[in-house]
Order: structure tokens, then sequence, then C-alpha cells
């Protein structure tokens, strides 16, 4: 499974990287961004992904934006979002513009893998 990870904090993102790597074999992170604008550059690319991890507040702007752009354009894409923002109605508009999963980043590596 190719995987990008979208998350603007480098410590996070090292160690979601190394928990997916140990975890499995077939787990494969491809591409990491910590902007919207990379993301999006990276999912308009031909990088193969089939599972984008991906935390809300970011650099200079949020998941959803990321999350409008691949509903309708990637539709088979899997979105994983992994945040400490709990904010009910953030979480209800991600899951209405088509995440597959939502976990806290307080949450356990066991849930994430």
């Amino acid at each position: 499974m190719n995987i990008l990870i979208v998350e603007d904090h480098q410590l996070t993102c090292f160690g979601m990287k190394t928990a997916l790597k140990t975890a499995n074999a077939e787990y494969n992170v491809i591409a990491e961004a910590d902007t919207v604008k990379r993301a999006l550059e990276l999912l308009k690319s031909s990088v193969p992904i089939d599972l984008v991890l991906l935390d809300i507040v970011l650099l200079d702007g949020n998941g959803l934006e990321i999350v409008n752009y691949i509903h309708p354009r990637k539709p088979e894409l899997k979105i994983l979002v992994c945040s400490m923002e709990t904010d009910f109605e953030m979480v209800q508009k991600l899951l209405k513009a088509g995440i597959n999963g939502f976990i806290s980043k307080y949450a356990s590596t066991e849930v994430l893998i």
C-alpha cells in the first residue's frame, strides 16, 4: 500500500512513518508533504498513492482543502485523518467531504496500524 503522509510536524511524521514500516512491510510511505500546496502537487502528479494519512491543521491551510480536492477526482483514494483537532463540527465536515476514518494523535500506535 502506497501512503502519502501529510503532516507539518517532522517528528510526528517520522514517528508515523517508522510505525507503519515496522508494522507491515506492505506499508510503503512513498511521499511526505508538510503543506496543502505540496500535498496537492503530489496528488496531481503520477505518484501512485493508495492512502493519504492527513493532518487537519497545516502550515498553509487545513486538511479539508485536500479532502475537497481528492474526493471528486479520486474517490477510490482512501483518506485517514490523524489529528489533535477534535472539534466536532470539523470532524463532521471531514466525514461529509469523504474521509474514510479519523484517529486522534493521542491514540496508541496500534490504532494507527
